[in-house]
């Protein structure tokens, strides 16, 4: 599944539990395993020699000085070394007990700048952090963690627990091809540690009632009839109603043909609300221990390093979290400036592999002009709808009456003819 993990050790209990998982997951043939500590012992220098002038009068010679700063440094120097030995030796004694062949790497410096700096460097395709470290503080994420969500662009496994047998996995599912990619994953997952798999989409139907709700309070009536509030919103509650549900309801059926195609077998659940919140909730009802999301979904843009559904359940799920690499973006990291620039070697190892994309489907001028009459929001989704239905249909065009009726399946209403409301 994997051709390089780097695994992140300090102690803590998640972390503990992410090296569980990485020495699961490194038995696999052709897995390479990295472990990691990081210490930084310049911080206690330096905290040390800004307490100098605060020292008793009899440490303050010059002489006794600097006594005192090489006595303290070769002891916090030789100390933190000896400690991130530590950390990894009993984690190494258990992967020499299973046979596991492990690289050490030990660095001094910011934890998160060190990490990032090896995963350039090794260019894993899995990373796996605890969720927090020793500092943990109720039930946030790590700030080390957080920061490298962000840093890096191959998969994270956000470790919080032990993934025992009788596990159950939750993928999330939102139509677009990070998610499905994301599926994939979750089934090899599933696999290698026999869990059962369950796919969740998840819609809110009441976002954009409150924001019309919003308009309505905000706007004046000369506004609001520039606008066209009335039959906009008319539009909205046509699709909000009942189609945002056939909609997603089509996108798990999608994500099941592709899991039946991988050689799966899943359980498929639509949830209303927030997606993040949705998907948080229902693997604690659940009683899932590990979600999958991809680091994107519908609505990608290049400015930002993940998407924001994908950050919340990182931070708010109280089960362990896998963020899967965008399909172009395995085993990378960020530079320090961002924008989506790489750096690093991208591993070998290829992805689950996944049924080929049909060709793309033709638009003839009406069905696009129908198409584009869809309010912006929900108009990406409603076009990968309508061209997953005509495909299943062994279709390759689409035509305005094709357009009208898939449309109407969904309880959209798809508007007149081409150039209605445009006349005088």
């Amino acid at each position: 599944m994997y051709e390089k993990i780097l695994v992140c050790l300090d102690g803590s209990e998640a972390s503990l539990a992410g090296g569980r998982v990485a020495l699961h997951l490194a038995r696999e043939p052709g897995t390479r395993l990295f472990a990691t500590h990081i210490y930084d012992s310049r911080l206690h220098s330096d905290r040390f020699r800004e307490m100098e002038p605060v020292l008793p009068e009899r440490y303050q010679k010059e002489a006794v000085i600097a006594q005192l700063r090489d006595a303290h440094e070769q002891l916090i120097e030789e100390g933190f070394s000896a400690l991130s030995f530590g950390y990894l030796d009993n984690f190494l004694r258990e992967a020499k007990g299973s046979g596991i062949e492990v690289t050490q790497m030990h660095r001094q410096g910011r934890n998160y700048v060190e990490i990032h700096r090896l995963v350039r460097e090794i260019g894993p395709d899995l990373l796996i952090l605890g969720a927090s470290g020793l500092g943990r503080l109720a039930d946030r994420m790590g700030s080390t963690t957080t920061r490298l969500l962000s840093l890096v662009e191959c998969d994270v496994l956000i470790a919080r627990a032990d993934m025992d047998g009788g596990s159950r996995f939750l993928a999330g599912i939102d139509g677009s091809e990070e998610a499905l990619a994301g599926m994939a994953k979750a089934l090899a997952w599933a696999k290698s540690f026999k869990a059962e798999l369950n796919l969740a989409a998840a819609y809110d139907p009441s976002f954009h009632a409150q924001v019309f709700g919003a308009m309505g309070r905000s706007l004046s009536p000369r506004r609001q009839e520039e606008v066209g509030l009335d039959k906009q919103q008319d539009l909205h509650d046509e699709i909000i109603d009942d189609g945002l549900g056939k909609l997603y309801a089509v996108f798990l059926e999608q994500a099941m043909d592709r899991c039946l195609a991988l050689g799966g077998t899943a359980k498929a659940h639509l949830l209303q609300g927030k997606p993040y919140q949705a998907l948080v909730d229902s693997a604690k009802t659940e009683g899932a221990n590990l979600i999958v999301v991809g680091r994107f979904g519908h609505h990608r843009e290049e400015l930002v390093p993940i998407g924001s559904n994908s950050e919340a359940v990182s931070r708010l799920a109280s089960a362990n979290v896998l963020v899967a690499s965008s399909p172009s973006g395995r085993g990378k990291a960020r530079t320090a400036g961002g924008g989506g620039k790489t750096a690093g070697p991208a591993p070998t190892a290829p992805a689950p592999a996944a049924p080929a994309a049909p060709e793309d489907i033709e638009w003839e001028p009406a069905a696009l002009e129908a198409l584009n009459r869809v309010p912006s929001f929900a108009r990406p989704m409603a076009r990968s709808a309508v061209e997953l239905v005509v495909r299943k249909k062994g279709g390759s065009v689409i035509d305005l009456a094709t357009f009208r009726n898939t449309a109407l399946s969904f309880g959209m209403k798809p508007g007149g003819d081409p150039g209605e409301g445009k006349r005088g």
